[in-house]
């Protein structure tokens, strides 16, 4: 026979017990997605985190749900991260990035929320423990003993695996082209991205190559479902060849707009036009010396949404 259910939380305990979830959804939100890569798992593990308090809550409603909350959901995030890469190992693969409407409410929030593809590309380097050691002790700033008991290490274990991290990272950046490393200038990026896809509408490829760098690097990510450049695409002339030709051999955007995130992002919407043709994309720009160091391009449904 099966184990009995455990049935959820009801009454002023469950009423105390959801406000002190939903005060820190946000937040674990974006922790998960920083290990993850993909705001459609931060989001089902979120809510699989508070499935489990609602069924299974710490002993101690009292005192604050947070550290509880955060072991939970990261022993979650890495066997998701852990399952995802052996399932979805491709050249092009992406991460989806957060996209967000209201401005983050505090310090801590706008630096979780605040990681650039640069940095998810490189994170990608990672074991998942690294990545969670990583996130919890720089990005959270968790003190070592804070980290061993949300990760249900030792101290030890957790300063050697925040060492390797580090140095893990620091390679992967260097490694990665188009990386850039320095704040996002939003006006700037914006522009630029507004006028690559004038560019690319119109087909004028004088105008689109004076835009990028030298270096630019362009990654489509079709999950192996809709036509994409399966590999990373490097140099200005490659990449303004690339776009040109999938611009003339592609159904018209039909509109476009800018989205909310750590990098610069729009989402261009087409009319259906058959199962190789995703009706929305997210194409994403970082910057660098004022010309455009890299072009994201996201296809792949489950990571296109996160608003």
């Amino acid at each position: 026979m099966s184990a009995p259910q455990t049935e959820p939380q009801t009454g002023p305990q469950a009423e105390t017990l959801s406000a002190q979830l939903e005060a820190h959804r946000r937040l674990l939100r974006a922790l998960v997605w920083r290990v993850t890569g993909v705001a459609a798992d931060a989001d089902e593990i979120v809510q699989e985190t508070y499935l489990r308090a609602l069924t299974k809550p710490p002993p101690d409603l009292s005192r604050c749900l947070r550290p509880w909350l955060m072991r939970v959901a990261m022993n979650l995030a890495r066997d998701r991260l852990r399952a995802r890469r052996r399932r979805e190992a491709y050249p092009s693969w992406l991460p989806g990035p957060l996209l967000h409407e209201a401005p983050a409410p505090d310090a801590l929030l706008s630096r979780a929320e605040g990681a650039n593809m640069a940095w998810m590309r490189a994170a990608e380097a990672l074991t998942p423990g690294q990545r969670a050691v990583l996130v919890l002790r720089e990005v959270f700033e968790l003190d070592v003993q804070e980290t061993a008991q949300a990760l249900q290490m030792s101290a030890e274990r957790v300063r050697v695996t925040h060492h390797r991290a580090r140095l893990a990272l620091s390679s992967a950046e260097d490694a990665l082209p188009g990386a850039h490393h320095g704040p996002v200038q939003r006006d700037e990026a914006e522009a630029l991205l507004m006028r690559l896809l004038q560019a690319v509408s119109v087909g004028d490829g004088a105008a689109l190559r004076a835009l990028l760098h030298e270096d630019v690097v362009m990654i489509t990510d079709g999950g192996r479902r809709f036509r994409a450049a399966g590999v990373p695409v490097v140099g200005a002339e490659k990449v303004a060849a690339v776009q040109l030709y999938f611009v003339r051999h592609s159904p018209p955007f039909v509109r476009f707009e800018a989205v909310s995130a750590a990098d610069c992002w729009a989402r261009l919407e087409r009319e259906p036009a058959g199962p190789r043709w995703p009706t929305s994309v997210l194409v994403g720009v970082e910057v660098r010396g004022g010309k455009i160091a890299a072009i994201y391009s996201q296809m792949v449904p489950e990571k296109l949404g996160g608003a």
